[in-house]
């Protein structure tokens, strides 16, 4: 196709061929939301491309604004920056009407967003609902120690409730991811707690390869209670029930779905398993420093960690009382 019949037809002719080029050097999926962003902009500024404008662009963009969420038109503005940017390279306009479009930055991006930290009061609100639906089943010898009945003394329900519980309590105290709970060995549990201790250590597999966990006491405590009344034929620490009563494999979904239905049932907002992770996050950056912070959860260096770290919107609207206006005008 030659400019002179690509101009002709259109900014939609355009995207077509911006597409077709691109499909060889992308993934289907990155082809797919490159095409849902710019054929809705080749409707919206019709057939004359010669005649579009930064102005219109612009126009454009503060329309979806209206719509969408900073997140959401972050990388809108990428591709429609980049289909212009191929358009005058390939000598179809003489100027580019979208090199000085910019997209939301990504300091406004993490402060529209909801936050990703499961607030601290939430988390205690369902620790102690789990807590409360084992109180009949749990009690403390004359040592201190936290032990549980006797088997045939626990019911389904107490035994759900237990694992729940365990997986809450780690999560929160680990920060770990939940992909690297639901492949942690039962076997690396065992020998991590086989010896009492302040702090324990486990090693799981996941996303970036082997990390060493961390956890006190009292999730000790939950793990071996958890795991005296587990069946003994899984080889994972932790797993779910299939409707048949028989275990299965519990997923990084199936993990999230589980706290999310917890916190309906306690009344707080869902938060969801990676929601602990960036809990953990908040905690440490202010007890130990984002440094030690990084390591506690595996990160390969303290950058990523400080953008976990991120004031929420709690932190930022006390910011805004203390920086703000002090006092009344009036009376």
């Amino acid at each position: 196709m030659t400019n002179e019949t690509t101009a002709a037809a259109g900014i939609a002719a355009w995207v077509a061929v911006f597409l077709s080029e691109r499909a060889a050097e992308l993934s289907p999926y990155s082809v797919i939301h490159l095409r849902a962003s710019l054929m809705p902009m080749a409707r919206a500024l019709g057939d004359d491309a010669g005649a579009v404008t930064y102005a219109d662009l612009r126009a454009y963009v503060d329309a979806l604004a209206l719509r969408y969420k900073p997140g959401t038109l972050r990388p809108t503005v990428g591709d429609i920056r980049q289909f212009w940017r191929w358009a005058k390279r390939k000598r179809l306009i003489d100027r580019n009407p979208a090199k000085r479009l910019r997209p939301p930055s990504r300091r406004v991006v993490t402060e529209s967003a909801a936050p990703k930290s499961a607030p601290e009061s939430d988390v205690a609100q369902v620790l102690g609902y789990l807590a409360g639906r084992l109180s009949t089943v749990v009690y403390r010898d004359l040592f201190g120690n936290l032990c549980p009945a006797s088997l045939p003394e626990w019911s389904e329900d107490a035994r759900h409730a237990a694992r729940d519980l365990f997986v809450l309590a780690f999560l929160y105290e680990t920060g770990c991811r939940a992909g690297e709970l639901h492949t942690l060995p039962r076997r690396a549990m065992v020998d991590a707690t086989a010896a009492p201790g302040p702090v324990y250590r486990v090693v799981a597999s996941g996303k970036t390869g082997a990390v060493t966990l961390r956890f006190t006491a009292p999730v000790a405590e939950l793990w071996l209670v958890w795991d005296a009344v587990r069946p003994a034929a899984c080889a994972y620490a932790v797993y779910g029930w299939k409707s048949d009563g028989l275990p299965s494999a519990m997923t990084t979904q199936t993990i999230s779905r589980m706290l999310a239905r917890h916190c309906e049932r306690v009344g707080v907002a869902p938060f969801r398993a990676h929601a602990l992770r960036h809990a953990k996050v908040k905690r440490a950056r202010g007890a130990v420093g984002v440094e030690t912070a990084a390591r506690l959860i595996g990160h390969s260096s303290a950058a990523m960690t400080a953008a976990y770290g991120v004031a929420d919107d709690d932190e930022l609207s006390a910011a805004a009382l203390a920086t703000g206006l002090s006092g009344r005008l009036w009376g």
